[in-house]
């Protein structure tokens, strides 16, 4: 079922019409065969692979796709605790680390506060 290079493909690929909620549409169209009037909206096409792929229940397939054929090694995303442990850290005495100590606590007062508008 799958289409791996464009010469085996016979036919034009659609992109998606009106605008795409998913960034997903930037890599697949929709194909419209040769001697076809309409693409055919069940199935799209990898712009880069021309691996068909359905799209009977929205996009997930082709996320899938691109993450299973197209994933490079070296672009995962970054674990929460690396990205915390990149934060930039104050030391407890200082001013900012003071003044953000500060802003929380208001908030947080302001916050539990009991409003007697009435």
């Amino acid at each position: 079922m799958a289409s791996k290079s464009k010469a085996n493909f016979k036919g034009r690929i659609i992109d998606f019409p009106g605008v795409a909620r998913s960034k997903v549409w930037q890599y697949f169209g929709f194909p419209n065969y040769e001697g076809s009037p309409q693409p055919d909206k069940t199935k799209t096409i990898c712009k880069t692979c021309f691996t068909v792929v359905p799209c009977s229940k929205g996009t997930s397939g082709m996320l899938a796709h691109i993450g299973r054929a197209h994933w490079t090694p070296g672009s995962k995303q970054p674990k929460i605790t690396e990205t915390v442990e990149k934060q930039k850290k104050w030391p407890i005495n200082s001013p900012d680390a003071t003044k953000i100590t500060k802003a929380i606590a208001e908030f947080i007062i302001l916050d539990l506060q009991v409003n007697n508008w009435m």
